[in-house]
Order: C-alpha cells, then sequence, then structure tokens
C-alpha cells in the first residue's frame, strides 16, 4: 500500500474513536498545606517562645559578672573546688603605689606549701602548682608587706592547668601599720572586709562568660523566629529545628535543655505541611 492509502486508514481509526469527554465530580483535591494547622503544633509553638525567651534572659544573666542567678564568680568557685589539688597558676605583677614596678619583693601563698618567687625587673611573679579556689597571698620585701585573697580558677575543658592572671598594687607608704602576727620583722597590711568579701578573680574567665552569655542570646532569638515561623505555618521541621536552637540556649538549670529534648518528642506525629 502506499501513502495515500495509509493516509486514509489512520482517519477512518480516528473518526471511529469515541469523542472524549470530561466531567467534574463532587470531590475537592485538598493540599497539605490547606489543611488546618494541628492544635498540638501550635502549643508546641507558644512553649517553644517561653523557652527561647527565657534563654534570651539567662545569657543577659551570662552577661552580668556579679548580678543575677549566675554570678561569674560563683561559677569559678563551683569548678575550681571540684578541680584537682595543684592544677592552678598564679601570674601578675606587683606594683607600687604610683604604678613602678616592685622589683626583688617576695610573693607566697598564705596557706599553702608552695614556695615564694621573687619579682624580676617588671615587678612580674609566678606562682605554680596551687591549689583551685580561695588562695591567701602575701608579698613583702623583708620589712613591710600586704595580704591578698584571690579566687583561682581551675583547668578549663582539656587544659592541664588554669591560669589566673593579677597585678598586686602596694597602698602607700604612709598606710603601713604595726603588724599583729608572729613574723615580728614584717609588717603586714590586711586586705579591706569588702575585699574578703568580694575576692577578686581572673579577667580573662570573665569575657568568656559574657562571650557565652551573647552567644546564648544568639541562638535564643534564632529559635524564637523558629517557634514563630513554625507556629503560623504548623510546618514540623521548623519546630524541630527550634527544638534543636532551645536546647542550645542552656536555660536556668538546665530547663532549656530539658524542654527542648520534650518539645522534640512531641513534634513526632505531626503531618508534614508540603
Amino acid at each position: 500500500m502506499g501513502p495515500a492509502h495509509s493516509t486514509e486508514a489512520d482517519e477512518e481509526i480516528v473518526r471511529a474513536m469515541p469523542e472524549a469527554t470530561f466531567s467534574s465530580s463532587e470531590h475537592t483535591l485538598i493540599l497539605p498545606s490547606s489543611l488546618p494547622i494541628l492544635i498540638r503544633a501550635r502549643l508546641i509553638a507558644v512553649v517553644l517562645l517561653i523557652v527561647c525567651s527565657s534563654g534570651v534572659i539567662n545569657g543577659v544573666d551570662f552577661t552580668q559578672p556579679d548580678s543575677g542567678l549566675y554570678k561569674h564568680r560563683d561559677i569559678i568557685y563551683n569548678y575550681a573546688k571540684n578541680a584537682d589539688p595543684g592544677t592552678a597558676i598564679l601570674t601578675g605583677r606587683v606594683l607600687y603605689h604610683d604604678g613602678t614596678p616592685a622589683v626583688g619583693w617576695i610573693v607566697e601563698p598564705a596557706d599553702q606549701t608552695t614556695p615564694g618567687v621573687l619579682t624580676d625587673s617588671n615587678g612580674s611573679f609566678k606562682l605554680e602548682s596551687l591549689d583551685p579556689g580561695i588562695v591567701w597571698v602575701r608579698t613583702h620585701n623583708g620589712t613591710r608587706g600586704q595580704r591578698y585573697v584571690f579566687l583561682l580558677s581551675g583547668p578549663a575543658g582539656f587544659e592541664p592547668y588554669g591560669f589566673t592572671r593579677f597585678d598586686i598594687q602596694l597602698n602607700h607608704p604612709d598606710a603601713w601599720n604595726a603588724s599583729l602576727d608572729s613574723e615580728p620583722n614584717v609588717n603586714y597590711l590586711e586586705p579591706e572586709p569588702s575585699q574578703i568579701r568580694q575576692m577578686p578573680y581572673d579577667e580573662g574567665a570573665t569575657q568568656l562568660y559574657i562571650f557565652a552569655g551573647y552567644c546564648f542570646i544568639m541562638i535564643s532569638v534564632i529559635g524564637f523566629v523558629l517557634a514563630l515561623l513554625g507556629g503560623r505555618s504548623g510546618d514540623p521541621g521548623m519546630l524541630r529545628t527550634s527544638c534543636a536552637f532551645a536546647f542550645l540556649t542552656l536555660g536556668y538549670y538546665g530547663t532549656g535543655c530539658l524542654m527542648g529534648v520534650i518539645l522534640w518528642l512531641s513534634t513526632i506525629g505531626l503531618p508534614s505541611r508540603h
């Protein structure tokens, strides 16, 4: 058969086919994104907003060294009292009242067995093998001396030693008084009661905790935004991500970690919105 016969046969087949018709039904195709948001998803979002808001407050607390629930002095002390003995190192300088270096002064712990050291030409000193925590230090030149109380940091992380630095400022010569202790050859000046109650600690540790506080604030804000968006969309993936950030906020007494885990488990079974 030629091409003309093939074309005529195709036309006959097309004419023999029934005409296609379309009809609409009463059913409506519902997309997942059109489904109403479950009350459980909204409740999870509300609790996440509260947890993340608490994380912001917790972060602000960390940025305040001597106020709030987390005082840096208390944190350092709690870590120090559980540290191994002899793992603290104290460095610094001894300076006269006018800021010039005090050369040849003896610096020694008053209540530990670590031997004392002499300050060098810059007034610098280094005491090793000290016990972390509260330590009394005295410095003298054989006739005049002063006593101080410090809070020594213990090892942090994987470091074998904790480092603490202080610059000791000597009083004006007119302030020296007769000593009442068993060392009649050295006249010591005692620290003020306020200095004993608010014992100084290393400023480097303070900066670390302040940095941690700002990190908590940033993490909490991200978790708050994700919880807000997740509550409006009902997206379980966004809510779970917010739970992870809530866990990282730490929270007071670890409440952020606990609630982050509980809320993440609560998202199991939430339908996808995609």
